[in-house]
């Protein structure tokens, strides 16, 4: 009967990450031929940009065998294990039974169950509060149009209003002459009459007496 060296490499900033694999050789030797063999856990290495003096090796199991298929069959069910624990993600490639997706997947899954009510209740204040925003875009919008048709008005409407201007000027000429001598004691031009009843000196006269 044959044995084999079921082993796992972790990393030490990254606790909750493993590859699982097994090897005959001793455990340095493996991690060194991971090093510099564009293996699965070479690339997740390289593309994450982790230090090869944080990653190292450790003996899961030592496993006898009797053929080839009972030891990978082994690895798979080491793998498994790992994927059905929340705590870990496996980077294993598909081919050996390690799923990162699946693994990702199910912690998404997990999160959701247990964190239900609030995702309903974030997703329930966005809504609202977007809603509030669209309002807000909306009155400002209102406002920019009335304003914009007050300006099409006036310059529709531009002659027709100067003339107008014209006509009362012409109406109430003689007012911009003729003075006014007001009880409170104030004497000023007619025309501005009605500023001078909304003036505060006229306004105390009133109160006084």
């Amino acid at each position: 009967m044959n044995e084999t060296n079921i082993y796992i490499v972790k990393f030490k900033n990254i606790p909750n990450v493993v590859y699982i694999g097994n090897t005959h050789n001793e455990l340095k030797k493996r991690l060194r031929h991971h090093r510099y063999h564009t293996t699965t856990l070479y690339k997740y290495i390289k593309k994450n940009k982790i230090d090869w003096n944080d990653v190292y090796i450790e003996l899961y199991e030592k496993f006898k065998y009797d053929n080839r298929y009972e030891y990978e069959n082994k690895e798979k069910e080491v793998i498994k294990t790992f994927l059905n624990d929340l705590n870990y993600i496996v980077i294993n490639s598909s081919k050996t039974g390690g799923s990162p997706t699946k693994q990702i997947l199910k912690e998404v899954e997990c999160y959701i169950i247990h964190n239900l009510k609030e995702i309903i209740q974030e997703n329930i204040n966005d809504y609202y509060g977007d809603i509030e925003i669209v309002k807000e875009i909306e009155i400002e919008k209102e406002k920019e149009k009335a304003r914009l048709y007050s300006r099409i008005d006036y310059y529709k409407n531009r002659d027709k209003k100067l003339k107008q201007m014209e006509e009362y000027r012409k109406l109430h000429k003689q007012d911009e002459k003729e003075v006014f001598i007001c009880e409170c004691g104030h004497k000023g031009l007619l025309s501005n009459k009605t500023i001078h009843f909304r003036s505060l000196k006229h306004n105390r006269f009133k109160y006084i007496t």
